[in-house]
């Protein structure tokens, strides 16, 4: 089977174009590091991707998904960033702002409790941080509801949840079919990736004493290679904490 993914498809949005750049960010390192799979093979251009799978698109895809996908320590570390080379504050911010934009709602992870990192922010400063620790989450497991009963992308619609497309959820449970969105497979397979190219930042009121909200900052993409190259360029890669935080 061949897939072939442009950013010039018509029914792109900015957050299918930004799954499709973190495809792209995870096949590279997955090249980096020398890790393949049999039965799934890759060739990455400017502004496309083409996929080759021989076999079984579940196992292909499950493979892809558990390699791309992964904890650290009950962090979300995502293979495109390669997350094992990270600071520990950029992880930290990667982690916080997923779990408070994609996967805000409890359903979409399994935790495992609560942990807190310290880390230096400057000479005087010490940091700490408390958020959940996870088991698991849902970008991990999805393969098979992108196939079929055969283990096949499957050729029919597939309902897209909130945590998938923030934003596109059910308006009306009485008016589901209405007001449901859904996605082919192959556009939904891209969506599972946008996080690893967006953007994350804490929002915090000084006025009132209320919890973190979080704001999702999706890239415009224009060239897969070069935004890749912006992305894991050394001064992004040492942010810290703070440069992450707005008002």
């Amino acid at each position: 089977m061949q897939i072939e993914l442009s950013l010039g498809d018509p029914s792109f949005t900015m957050l299918h174009s930004a799954g499709l750049a973190g495809l792209w960010m995870t096949l590279h390192q997955l090249d980096r590091e020398g890790v393949k799979c049999e039965g799934l093979t890759w060739k990455l251009a400017d502004r496309s991707i083409s996929l080759t799978i021989d076999g079984s698109n579940l196992v292909a895809l499950q493979w892809l998904l558990q390699e791309s996908f992964q904890l650290q320590d009950g962090t979300i570390a995502l293979r495109g960033l390669d997350a094992k080379s990270m600071q520990l504050q950029a992880l930290a911010i990667v982690h916080q702002g997923i779990l408070g934009t994609f996967l805000q709602h409890n359903s979409t992870h399994k935790s495992a409790g609560t942990k807190t990192i310290n880390f230096e922010l400057d000479e005087n400063k010490i940091i700490s941080i408390t958020s959940k620790s996870l088991n698991s989450y849902a970008y991990q497991d999805f393969a098979a509801s992108l196939c079929d009963k055969n283990g096949e992308l499957s050729t029919k619609p597939i309902n897209v949840a909130g945590w998938l497309n923030p934003g596109a959820a059910v308006r009306h449970v009485a008016f589901s079919s209405n007001t449901s969105i859904s996605e082919s497979a192959i556009n939904a397979l891209l969506l599972l990736f946008a996080p690893v190219a967006c953007y994350y930042y804490i929002l915090r009121s000084k006025l009132r004493d209320k919890r973190a909200q979080y704001a999702l900052v999706i890239p415009e993409i224009t060239n897969l290679a070069a935004f890749a190259k912006y992305k894991q360029n050394i001064h992004s890669r040492y942010a810290t904490y703070q440069d992450f935080h707005a008002s």
